[in-house]
């Protein structure tokens, strides 16, 4: 998540009605300037379990965060790994938790 809190209490109403989703975890970006937790706070109120993932949760000693000035390609290129290992860190999350299905959504 970065930045999305516009988009987010729609997102999460959605999926918590139509799947429906009651475990989510959501990871961080590094950059982030604005915090979800008031929204991340009220659907837990509902009842839906929400991990939040800072990059230290899933990711060793900051690898592939780029510099915040560093060029857009490396940005990029961080990005891309740090989704590929945020999304095996959830599967095996989700299976450590005998989950009988997993929705990867970026």
């Amino acid at each position: 998540v970065k930045d999305d809190n516009k988009v987010l209490p729609e997102w999460l109403a959605y999926h918590y009605e139509v799947l429906p989703l009651r475990h989510l975890i959501l990871g961080l970006d590094p950059y982030i300037l604005t915090s979800a937790e008031p929204i991340i706070t009220k659907f837990r109120e509902l009842g839906m379990t929400i991990e939040v993932w800072k990059a230290d949760d899933f990711l060793e000693n900051g690898q592939f965060i780029p510099h915040a000035n560093a060029p857009d390609e490396d940005k990029f290129k961080g990005h891309y790994k740090r989704q590929e290992v945020f999304m095996t860190k959830c599967l095996q999350r989700q299976r450590a938790l005998n989950r009988s299905w997993t929705l990867m959504v970026d």
